[in-house]
């Protein structure tokens, strides 16, 4: 009987690792969108509370982004394991977030996820470690952490090595410009109207 209880205690205690472990993509997303809004913007202090409040209110559908290159960058067993989430602000039918409840216009500023000229945001996820990288949208943009990250870990499990250009001509997401990114962000000073892969979605509306 005792050994009966410690199995499954030992099946209960690995079905929970399991589960801590496994990467929830929408969680991260949310995460990102809450620690994305300006405080000073909004009136609203980051707090356990707010994050809880924002979380439960809002609807979020990913849309994931179809991936495409060489076998040994996407489908190998030692590729990588990125995914490539957005969601889509836009009211064309294809909005892809949503609120749980009508909000008061202070909540609105505190919970609210607004848009300007730009109105899709893009994060790539690593699954196995579940680390995020910002890619287009946000306030901040991690795609050169995320090109780092990708070729450290790919050089490090094969044989032949991954360079910065081998990875732009072989390597694709739908809806990125990698190049326009990765030269936006080396360039001396952040130009949106040169490099419009870096315009985020709080960015005004512009009026000419």
């Amino acid at each position: 009987m005792i050994s009966k209880i410690y199995l499954f205690l030992l099946l209960f205690c690995l079905s929970f690792i399991k589960a801590q472990v496994k990467t929830d993509a929408l969680s991260i997303f949310k995460m990102q969108l809450f620690l994305d809004k300006n405080n000073e913007l909004s009136g609203c202090s980051k707090n356990d509370s707010l994050y809880f409040a924002f979380s439960k209110n809002i609807i979020l559908k990913l849309d994931t982004l179809k991936k495409s290159g060489n076998y040994d960058l996407i489908n190998s067993v030692s590729a990588p394991k990125f995914e490539f989430y957005a969601i889509n602000l836009s009211f064309d039918g294809k909005k892809n977030l949503d609120y749980v409840k009508k909000m008061t216009n202070k909540e609105d500023n505190c919970l609210g996820v607004f848009s300007g000229t730009y109105d899709k945001y893009v994060l790539a996820i690593d699954r196995k470690k579940g680390r995020s990288y910002r890619i287009v949208g946000f306030n901040g943009n991690d795609f050169l952490g995320f090109l780092s990250d990708y070729l450290e870990y790919y050089n490090e499990h094969n044989d032949k090595k991954l360079t910065s250009s081998s990875f732009f001509k072989n390597y694709s997401v739908e809806g990125i410009d990698f190049k326009c990114l990765y030269n936006g962000l080396h360039s001396d000073g952040i130009d949106r109207k040169k490099y419009p892969c870096l315009q985020r979605v709080n960015d005004p509306i512009l009026i000419h």
